[in-house]
Parts: structure tokens; C-alpha cells; sequence
């Protein structure tokens, strides 16, 4: 676990090793809590504050510091927070949801480091959506099968989010193709692995006529 980098100095041969004693070390000792809340903005902090929020069982107050102040820096890392996180207050969650979804409506393009975020943050869920997370991967699902705006950004989410309920969705795009989306539907479906052969072989067998079968062998392939 420790290597020699240089005369008479040790270092940890695994980054996260170091960054998950100190996590625990936190959680630990409560009083040391403001080495974390100082560290909001310094990017070698960030997988600290996550392993963290993922140690206790409530994040409520720790995400309540990262949006004091509440910069677009700050709503990323609360995402990224809730997605370890085991609980937070709805009310808080719900907030940092609406925020960031907004920015994916009104983002022309939106960046990897938001699309990471909101996967971090989905849910799946069986009947109904009923957390503030699954109501998220929800809205989602809708895009894709409305076929609206997002449905690309939409796609790639709840592909490395890996939502379950998103497969027949995303497979049935196959049939009806939304232009520039192929590669992105096939590398979603791939995502999911043997879960999707299921929905991709029914596409196929509804579409014969329309869906190429060399389009049908990439995603079986991959």
C-alpha cells in the first residue's frame, strides 16, 4: 500500500486509498469537518467529499455547505454528492434536481461533467417513479420517447446511469431513428449488456422492413 517516492518519503501507491482514510477519518472526527468545508472548490478534494457523504447516513448538512454559495461549481458537486450520498432532505435533493435539469433544458450543448452528474444522480424503479431520483430518470425516459429536444442528452444519461426501465425506450429508437442519434443509441444499449437483448430483439422483430439488419448486428455484436 505504500511505495517509496523518495529518500525517507512514503506515499500511498493508490490515490483513493489516501482519499478514503481521509473521509473516514472525518467522519471520525466530526471537529475536523472544516478541512472539508474548506476544500469545496479545490478539485483534489473532490473524491474526499465524496466517499465522505457516501460514509454517513444523512448528507443533509454537508450538501446544505457545498451551495453556501450557490455557484454552478457548487450545484455540479452537490449532484455529484447526492449520487453517493445514502440520504439527504427531499426538499434539498428536489432543489439541486430542478437546477441542474434546468441547465440541461436551456444547454444547447451541455457538458460531460453535467451529463456525469445527472447519471450519478438517477434512479431505476419498477411501477412508478417516487423518489425525487427516479422522477428525475422519469422525465428522462419521456424525452426519449417523445423524441423532443433532449432526447439525445437523454439517452446518453440514462444509458451510464444504466436505468434499467430506459432499455425499451432507447431500443425502440432503433426503429424509428432520431437523425444523429444512431451511434449514440447503440452505444447506450451496449452499456446495459445482456439486459437489452431482450428489447433489442423485439425491435427487431417489429421493424424487419424498416430497421437495417446491419444496423440490428451492431448493437448485437458489441
Amino acid at each position: 500500500m505504500l511505495i517509496e517516492r523518495s529518500i525517507a518519503v512514503l506515499g500511498f501507491s493508490h490515490l483513493t486509498l489516501q482519499e478514503y482514510l481521509v473521509a473516514k477519518h472525518i467522519q471520525l472526527n466530526p471537529s475536523e469537518i472544516k478541512h472539508l468545508r474548506d476544500n469545496f472548490d479545490n478539485q483534489e478534494w473532490r473524491e474526499v467529499t465524496l466517499l465522505y457523504a457516501g460514509l454517513i447516513d444523512d448528507a443533509t448538512e454537508i450538501v446544505k455547505g457545498i451551495l453556501e454559495p450557490p455557484t454552478e461549481s457548487r450545484w455540479l458537486l452537490g449532484g455529484y454528492t447526492l449520487g453517493e450520498a445514502k440520504g439527504c432532505d427531499v426538499g434539498i435533493t428536489q432543489a439541486i434536481l430542478e437546477r441542474l435539469f434546468g441547465d440541461l433544458e436551456k444547454t444547447e450543448q451541455p457538458s460531460e461533467t453535467l451529463l456525469s452528474v445527472l447519471s450519478s444522480v438517477c434512479a431505476d424503479y419498477v411501477d412508478e417513479p417516487n423518489t425525487p431520483e427516479q422522477l428525475l430518470s422519469g422525465r428522462l425516459i419521456q424525452h426519449v420517447e417523445s423524441r423532443a429536444a433532449l432526447t439525445g442528452p437523454a439517452v446518453r444519461i440514462l444509458g451510464k446511469a444504466r436505468i434499467t426501465k430506459a432499455v425499451a425506450p432507447i431500443a425502440d429508437l432503433l426503429r424509428n431513428p432520431v437523425p444523429g442519434l444512431q451511434d449514440e443509441i447503440v452505444r447506450s444499449l451496449v452499456l446495459f449488456g445482456n439486459i437489452a437483448l431482450p428489447s433489442i430483439h423485439e425491435c427487431i422483430r417489429k421493424s424487419s422492413a424498416q430497421m437495417r439488419l446491419a444496423e440490428a448486428i451492431l448493437v448485437l455484436q458489441h
